[in-house]
């Protein structure tokens, strides 16, 4: 009996020591993102530009580690977006943003519950631009990302957190062949804005 309440002792002592201190710790997480995407396309074809433009909503998923050192906090993360985002260039082809995908650094002034940060991001999107006449290209180009958010910790596990993101997609590059875009050459250049609001617990 005796060395039964010992081990139960002990295991209570284990669990009252073992939870993740506020902003401390591993954690996972996910939420809502509300999305504009802004697309810009040359055609050698053509002697201007176009333009196109979209809003939209997605999930996104994310999982991080954070650590804290007197007040300045810092938190690394892997971000996987959805983009949800298409947009006309021309009159008869489109461009979509698929989703996107980066490692992320959050860097700034935390004193639980509250941390306030800045956000740097790298990483890729995979986007598609569809032409009516010559089908679809689909590739993978490079995301470079700035920042800013808040997370405010509900409790030492769980977390609420909204990030302001901007975005510049790397050049999606479409060679034309056949038919009467022969040699052809068109280029989009695309930015991505998002606010993210979402909920994580930390282990």
């Amino acid at each position: 009996m005796r060395i039964r309440i010992l081990l139960t002792t002990a295991l209570l002592a284990a669990a009252g020591t073992a939870h993740a201190a506020p902003l401390e710790g591993f954690g996972i997480g996910g939420g809502l993102a509300s999305n504009s995407l802004d697309a810009e396309t040359d055609f050698s074809g053509y002697p201007s530009s176009a333009n196109g433009d979209d809003t939209g909503g997605s999930l996104f998923l994310k999982g991080d580690w954070m650590g804290r050192s007197g007040g300045f906090g810092y938190r690394f993360g892997l971000l996987l977006q959805g983009g949800n985002l298409s947009t006309s260039l021309f009159a008869d082809d489109e461009f979509e943003v698929k989703r996107i995908a980066t490692i992320d650094a959050d860097l700034g002034y935390a004193a639980p519950p509250h941390f306030v940060f800045g956000v740097v991001e790298l990483g890729s999107a995979r986007v598609a631009h569809i032409d009516d006449n010559y089908g679809r290209t689909e590739e993978s180009v490079g995301v470079a990302g700035l920042g800013v958010g808040y997370t405010y910790a509900l409790t030492d596990h769980v977390e609420l957190t909204a990030e302001l993101l901007g975005r510049v997609l790397g050049q999606l590059e479409i060679n034309y062949s056949g038919g009467a875009l022969d040699g052809e050459h068109q280029t989009v250049d695309a930015t991505v804005g998002s606010l993210l609001l979402g909920a994580s617990y930390r282990f």
